[in-house]
């Protein structure tokens, strides 16, 4: 990342991940807990818990679109969040936890910038549009999404661009 070259008391460390790159299951099996079919294309959709920042409606206006391009979506609770009694049309739940052992059943992932989220995505090869979470009090998710960005390793949606999810 940009602070790599950084002089003085900067500690150069690896990412840490729950799980070795390419440690996870094989596209079949990995697809059981999520509950999808291996064989078709599979959108996640896993925002945190969401307790600390309103993402407005940008999850509705992702169903709606991952939906309409007959994906399989997913949307990945997390245990801090809320119960949601959200039901969507063609949108699965599920509570999957480490979701990185999954990742080969996935072909895009929007998924906040989180430490652990960044570097699974990076690292396991998953096409990843990321919506830093921005609430003050997190580290600085839009530096890592806009990073990803800027190097092509993924692609980054802030939460007031909600009219880029069409395109």
């Amino acid at each position: 990342g940009p602070t790599c070259m950084m002089p003085g008391p900067v500690v150069a460390v690896a990412p840490i991940l729950l799980a070795e790159p390419r440690a996870g299951l094989p596209r079949d099996e990995a697809a059981a807990p999520l509950g999808i079919d291996p064989a078709r294309p599979t959108a996640v959709i896993q925002l945190g818990s969401q307790r600390n920042f309103d993402y407005a409606g940008l999850p509705s206006l992702l169903r709606t679109h991952l939906v309409g391009r007959d994906l399989q979506v997913v949307e990945i609770g997390n245990p801090l969040a809320r119960p949601s009694m959200d039901e969507w049309p063609g949108v699965l739940h599920r509570s999957f936890y480490p979701l990185s052992l999954c990742l080969s059943a996935i072909d895009l992932m929007i998924t906040n910038a989180g430490y652990n989220s960044f570097h699974e995505c990076i690292y396991g090869g998953v096409p990843t549009i990321f919506v830093p979470n921005e609430s003050p009090e997190m580290d600085h998710q839009h530096l890592r999404a806009a990073y990803a960005h800027s190097t092509g390793l993924g692609f980054l949606l802030r939460s007031c661009d909600l009219g880029r999810v069409e395109t």
